[in-house]
This record gives structure tokens, sequence and C-alpha cells, in this order.
């Protein structure tokens, strides 16, 4: 798989993920964390680095930590749900 894809296909589970985790604070009459979401829109963002044809290297690593940051945060509720992301994520970087 093209690194290309990886990392759109990272970044669109990371999207999918914050929509879901919005959806979902929602339905708890809960208030989602906004830091929390800021980190997945930044991480989804960095994730599109290599379509845009910027350092994709550098970027993909810095997504992947941080995915990895808020899967572990997230852990006790849908944070398990990263996990898949991270993955793509850290393989990506490793074949740039």
């Amino acid at each position: 798989m093209r690194l290309r894809h990886l990392g759109f296909a990272a970044g669109a589970w990371t999207a999918v993920f914050t929509v879901a985790y919005l959806l979902i604070s929602r339905s708890q009459d809960g208030t989602p964390a906004w830091w929390f979401v800021a980190l997945l829109m930044a991480c989804a963002g960095l994730l599109l680095a290599p379509l845009r044809g910027r350092a994709a290297r550098p970027a993909l690593i810095a997504a992947a930590v941080i995915l990895g940051l808020c899967s572990v945060l997230g852990m006790l509720s849908i944070g398990i749900f990263l996990i898949p992301a991270v993955a793509a994520a850290a393989f990506a970087a490793a074949r740039a």
C-alpha cells in the first residue's frame, strides 16, 4: 500500500473517530474535552501531509506519537478504536 493511501486512511479514521467521540459525548449529556478534539484534528491534518507533498516522515511520526497518547488517554472509553490509526501512521512513517 502506498504511503499516501496509508496516511489518508489513518487521517480519515481519525476524523471519523472524532465525530463518533462528539456524538457519544452528546448522547450521554456530557461535554467533550475540546483539547482532546483539538489534538485529534491536529493529527488528522498531520496525516494528510504526504498528500500535500510535504515532509512526510516527521509529520507521520508526530501524528503516530500523538495518536498513541490520545489512545492511552481515552483507553477507558473509546480510545481503543484509535489503535488502527496509530498502526497505520507508524507503518507509513517507517516506510517513508
